[in-house]
């Protein structure tokens, strides 16, 4: 005899929390669903493993290095999350020196950086990565011993395990400017070093070390230090590679030997990432299969090959780039923000409680995000970030004050090899290129991009005597948004979309895991601010960002129309993954609004409007945060967070 029982989400939260289980991911559809579950003990380790598996593992660097201004250096995120769990699951300990440097973090202004929310204060000095590993430790005992006796509310277990993994997502997105700035530092490195021995020859390597490209130059790279002990199992969800057992680290170590280490690890790396530049930029090496695309990955993200151009697609006036429009139909009608709290069920205090609001007109969305190759337009042909008819005046003000004329994460480069071209000084160099100094010259013109054809053409066309090996010279310093990059040969001339001063321009994409040629991503999600989707939305002319409504209301709209039958669903899977969908909804607290206990600053702090709404979720989401009520938040000039947009508009 069979029994089947049925089953609400409701009841599958009260089931877990009733066994002191949280879930962790869920699959299904609108009527049956299979939710995984795991206690809290082994939810809280696998978090700690993650977090263990970016510092001893992934993270290539310094743990004190800070890339990113409006964030603390690497090794406060390790220190931050175990503080933030024992204050919530054992509040009845006193709270240590450490405790107090590490309670919480900095979310500066982005304009103005002096104003910042209540923080821990600063030290002049970040304690040493033996120190704070020993913290970890301790830290993370006393919360096991805690779980074990079944004290702390699950509330709390839930609250603590996703605030670690939000800020797992922080250190990849730091990461990945890490990565931009040893690429720029390394290839300048490179380009000074081709300066100083014209016409050596540069080394063809078709594999690195154990096959990897250079942007996976960590995998090779043994770390010194052992992982606390309370995270041995190979981690399950940031990192694919198994972890490597190690001999456990030293007690204590002096600031000396720690930084001649540390010293001789970074020799180590900048050889071998040269090596790697030098093989990416001569075409020899193929960059490494990101492994969020493999398909035995359970929180695999594959970005699909978008569809071809159908009708109804529209130029924008002066470019040679067709930008797909608006083109799928969504009807009016009402909406659910958000969602209502629950005794058993953890959710954010801005989730809740639920707001029945309506969409009062139809409207037109894109049915896929704007792409890395259509953003380069907007650099390029459009010349966008030199053009204040397209920016909020603020935002204008903003970006110009700090030199950036290009997504946070883009390299500028003009490479040897995959577009052969000559400079004043009848050669051309690997470097970085100050493409505002460029554009402000005005020496821009708009004559369409050259295709690989006219590229190979041009190759075609060069003086026999310019062969590959001397094609890799550099010289005098320059400027490349406020950072000092190498260029090779005087750059004069016009640019003709990719081609300054008769040179074609590469650019290069960096996220946390590799980086990469554009071309190789051009169908990809572009990651910028909120202010730069809305100067491209300009730019395109009579199109907009959706609002939190507008995107709820596109989610539950499954009636909507276009040419293409598969759009709609296209519209719906591309909006919840992929990247962090901007919206232009301020932060705010929906009605009958209560802070979290515990933690009643989360949301307060930043309904401040500066903050704006983000849905959806990123590659690097963890799972069990993936639920439609779930409201990220940035200021709308913040360039470093996975957060990709797409076109809207109303209808005619």
């Amino acid at each position: 005899m069979e029994i089947s029982r049925k089953f609400t989400l409701d009841d599958v939260h009260f089931l877990a929390c009733s066994s002191r289980m949280l879930v962790q991911k869920s699959w299904g559809t609108s009527a049956y669903g299979i939710h995984a579950m795991l206690t809290a003990h082994e939810a809280m380790r696998r978090s700690w493993a993650d977090t263990d598996d970016f510092f001893f593992r992934r993270l290539f660097c310094d743990w004190h290095d800070k890339p990113i201004d409006w964030r603390h250096p690497f090794v406060f995120y390790y220190g931050h999350t175990i503080a933030f769990t024992k204050h919530r699951l054992v509040p009845e300990e006193c709270a240590s020196p450490m405790d107090i440097m590490f309670a919480r973090g900095i979310n500066p202004l982005c304009t103005d950086p002096d104003v910042c929310h209540p923080h821990s204060p600063v030290p002049e000095e970040w304690p040493y990565k033996a120190v704070v590993i020993d913290y970890v430790r301790t830290a993370r005992d006393l919360v096991m011993r805690a779980l074990a006796c079944g004290t702390p509310k699950m509330s709390r277990v839930a609250m603590s395990i996703e605030h670690e993994r939000m800020h797992q997502e922080t250190l990849c997105y730091m990461l990945a400017q890490k990565r931009r700035i040893k690429f720029e530092s390394v290839l300048t490195t490179y380009a000074t070093r081709q300066t100083m021995s014209e016409g050596t020859d540069v080394t063809d390597l078709n594999h690195y070390g154990d096959g990897k490209s250079f942007v996976r130059e960590t995998a090779g790279h043994e770390p010194k230090e052992n992982l606390p002990s309370l995270t041995a199992t190979p981690p399950t969800l940031i990192s694919p590679m198994e972890r490597p057992a190690k001999d456990e680290p030293e007690e204590d170590g002096g600031k000396e030997e720690e930084e001649e280490e540390e010293e001789e690890e970074e020799g180590e790396r900048v050889l071998s990432m040269q090596k790697g530049v030098e093989s990416l930029l001569n075409g020899s090496l193929q960059v490494a299969a990101d492994p969020r695309l493999s398909p035995a990955n359970e929180n695999v993200w594959s970005h699909k090959h978008l569809p071809k151009l159908v009708s109804g697609d529209k130029e924008v006036a002066g470019n040679s780039m067709t930008i797909r429009r608006p083109d799928v139909r969504i009807s009016a009608g009402p909406v659910c923000l958000g969602d209502n709290s629950l005794p058993d069920r953890f959710l954010w205090d801005n989730e809740c409680p639920q707001m029945l609001t309506e969409v009062a007109r139809p409207f037109l969305v894109a049915s896929r995000p704007v792409t890395i190759a259509e953003f380069r337009e907007f650099i390029l042909e459009g010349r966008g970030y030199h053009r204040p008819e397209f920016w909020d005046c603020e935002d204008y003000a903003h970006f110009k004050a700090r030199g950036q004329c290009y997504p946070a994460t883009w390299t500028a480069v003009v490479p040897p090899v995959s577009a052969v071209v000559t400079g004043s000084a009848g050669r051309t160099g690997n470097r970085l290129v100050d493409l505002d100094s460029l554009i402000a010259d005005h020496q821009v013109i708009d004559q369409g991009v050259p295709s690989s054809d006219q590229a190979l053409d041009h190759n075609n066309n060069c003086n026999e005597s310019e062969s590959d090996e001397a094609l890799c010279t550099g010289s005098e310093a320059v400027t490349l948004n406020g950072r000092k990059c190498v260029e090779g040969g005087e750059l004069a001339g016009k640019h003709a979309s990719g081609v300054f001063g008769g040179e074609y321009l590469d650019f290069f994409i960096h996220d946390d895991v590799g980086t990469y040629h554009w071309r190789d991503v051009a169908d990809r999600p572009v990651y910028v601010s909120l202010s730069e989707a809305m100067a491209f939305c300009a730019w395109v002319g009579k199109c907009r960002i959706m609002t939190e409504a507008e995107y709820a209301r596109t989610i539950a709209d499954s009636s909507g129309t276009t040419a293409d039958t598969s759009a709609t669903k296209e519209v719906i899977r591309e909006l919840e993954e992929g990247g962090w969908e901007w919206t232009s909804t301020l932060f705010g607290p929906f009605p009958g609004f209560i802070p979290t206990e515990g933690y009643r600053e989360y949301s307060t702090d930043f309904f401040d409007g500066h903050h704006f709404v983000l849905k959806g979720s990123a590659p690097c989401t963890h799972s069990s945060m993936r639920r439609k009520s779930f409201r990220n938040f940035y200021q709308r000039q913040y360039p470093y967070a996975f957060a990709k947009f797409r076109l809207c508009s109303d209808c005619p």
